[in-house]
């Protein structure tokens, strides 16, 4: 019951100027932080100046709030997303692929977890998706806040 009370007055996913201007803002500023300095030692980018005549991909800094079961606030969530949708098919790309699994065969395999009496653990990989390698250069525009000089891009 307090955790139902609790999110009703909680914005899970604030924009950026909303969580920079909340209670929480210092949380917000160290998980906006850690996203980008995870990326970058990845080595997810450079920062280039930008040719003529390049569209950039926009890009955006995207908040959640995580909960735990209760609805008790537990972690401020950060994450940099392009926003790939200014991108037209044949022309800025050729194909798209996510691996995700069906939502039956994670049923399938969770019943049979439960009638084998097996144990199920559960995980994240944090930044999974930066261990593929692009074919072609992808010019992004760092997002709002970012200390980027001008005329310079990721």
């Amino acid at each position: 019951m307090i955790g139902e009370a609790h999110t009703a007055v909680l914005n899970l996913t604030p924009t950026l100027k909303e969580a920079l201007a909340s209670d929480d803002a210092q949380q917000w500023q160290e998980a906006i932080r850690k996203e980008l300095d995870g990326l970058e030692a990845m080595g997810t980018w450079e920062i280039v100046d930008v040719p003529p005549n390049t569209r950039l991909v926009d890009s955006k800094i995207v908040l959640r709030l995580k909960l735990d079961a209760d609805g008790i606030p537990v972690r401020h969530k950060a994450r940099l997303v392009a926003r790939g949708f200014t991108q037209q098919e044949g022309i800025d790309f050729e194909e798209t692929f996510a691996p995700v699994a069906p939502l039956s065969a994670i049923r399938a395999l969770l019943s049979l977890a439960v009638e084998r009496n097996w144990e199920v653990h559960q995980l994240d990989i944090t930044m999974a998706y930066l261990n593929s390698t692009l074919n072609h250069v992808i010019y992004m525009k760092p997002p709002e806040g970012a200390k980027v000089p001008n005329g310079k891009a990721y």
